[in-house]
């Protein structure tokens, strides 16, 4: 994959000089605020973070290797702040190209740790809204729960191989793959969190209709908790549980972070339809004390699904009213 997006990266400079008039023209034509444009500008700037990222993460490797009596610490905290750095540089990038305004509010609730992270999913860029305003801007060192495939990609293969994330197995056996997350919220200090997708993949509305006619069949009672969502997916528990079951009884606490905005820009290529463009952004962040959450299952299981309601009232009124009652927003462009 090195090979293959440095192959891709060197196209597209290559061409570039035929391409951005080219592309330019069309869009001119098109009337379609130079969306084909902006796509080339994402397509390079994420080439150009993979090899750049890929490229440090071999450095910081290399002088490990060279210095043995290094500590472990020191490596993980150099790879944390790489990890930061990627993700300013694709959040900046990406807001600067789409025009995007960042609003965001309560995110100085995530911090201190330690934190358990329930996030919501509907897009590529969201996966670096976490590095950003809680990584980079509260030094915050968030575990991710990420599906295998995502080891496909250089960057996150190397640099989150080498720090405290488990990459699940979707095809493997469900119980092993829970309890491996489960052990990811082992030993978290006051800068560690955990963060997991509860939803499991992206939002759409077909997904939806399809994971509550899979309740209805085999879950009765997240059928009935599922019943008002409409605008995100219904929590998957075993793995939030499983980050629950763990760091709590350890002192920990659980941040939900919602935002709207992105619900255009599910893959890259969505950027030609121009609805992304000139979007307002809107992150809401709340914390809610570890040692207010149920224990018995069913009352935890109810508790969640109560928590991503609020989460989906946030989506659905399009981040204009906050949940609960709102600090200050704060307009936020992530430096490059």
């Amino acid at each position: 994959m090195i090979g293959l997006y440095a192959a891709l990266w060197g196209l597209v400079q290559g061409l570039s000089p035929i391409l951005v008039p080219v592309l330019g023209l069309y869009d001119v034509l098109r009337r379609n605020r130079a969306a084909t444009l902006r796509l080339l500008g994402l397509l390079w700037v994420f080439l150009f973070a993979e090899l750049l990222g890929v490229t440090l993460a071999g450095l910081l490797w290399i002088r490990h290797t060279l210095m043995p009596g290094r500590p472990r610490e020191r490596f993980l905290e150099e790879h944390y702040r790489l990890q930061w750095w990627w993700g300013r540089l694709l959040l900046g990038a990406s807001a600067r190209l789409l025009n995007l305004r960042l609003m965001v509010e309560g995110d100085e609730e995530a911090a201190p740790g330690p934190v358990v992270v329930f996030m919501r999913h509907t897009s590529i860029v969201d996966t670096v809204l976490p590095l950003v305003f809680l990584g980079s801007r509260h030094g915050l060192r968030l575990r991710y729960v990420l599906k295998k495939g995502l080891q496909l990609d250089p960057c996150l293969d190397l640099v989150g191989g080498r720090l405290p994330n488990y990459f699940v197995d979707r095809s493997g056996e469900t119980e092993r793959e829970i309890e491996a997350v489960g052990e990811l919220a082992k030993d978290l200090g006051e800068r560690d969190g955990v963060l997991i997708y509860p939803e499991g993949t992206r939002f759409s509305a077909r997904k939806l209709a399809r994971a509550r006619e899979k309740l209805a069949e085999h879950d009765p009672l997240l059928h009935e908790l599922s019943a008002g969502l409409t605008h995100v997916l219904p929590p998957r528990p075993g793995g939030a549980l499983a980050l629950l079951d763990t760091a709590l009884p350890a002192g920990a606490d659980v941040v939900f972070f919602a935002h709207t905005g992105l619900d255009h820009l599910e893959r890259m290529h969505d950027v030609l339809s121009g609805e992304v463009l000139g979007s307002v952004v809107r992150l809401r962040m709340w914390r809610v004390s570890g040692r207010s959450i149920p224990v018995e299952r069913e009352a935890r299981l109810r508790w969640l699904y109560g928590q991503w309601a609020r989460v989906d009232a946030f989506a659905a009124e399009g981040g204009t009213r906050s949940v609960p009652a709102p600090a200050p927003a704060i307009e936020a462009r992530p430096s490059v």
